[in-house]
């Protein structure tokens, strides 16, 4: 081990591990559910951005 893994809590080092495995599923849902991009698809389009909601597409378009 190095001279900094010596001083680390084993929970502590289980925490950060286990907080590093999550960051995959917690992106993939957040652009799932917030953005309805679905990333687990092979075509997923990742530069279509959130959908506008509806009164908001109504200002776009008389403008």
């Amino acid at each position: 081990m190095t001279a900094g893994l010596k001083e680390i809590d084993p929970v502590m080092l289980l925490y950060m591990i286990t907080a590093i495995a999550q960051v995959p599923h917690l992106l993939t849902s957040e652009m799932r559910y917030a953005h309805g991009i679905n990333a687990m698809r092979k075509k997923a389009k990742f530069l279509t951005g959130p959908r506008p909601l509806p009164a908001l597409a109504r200002l776009h378009s008389r403008a």
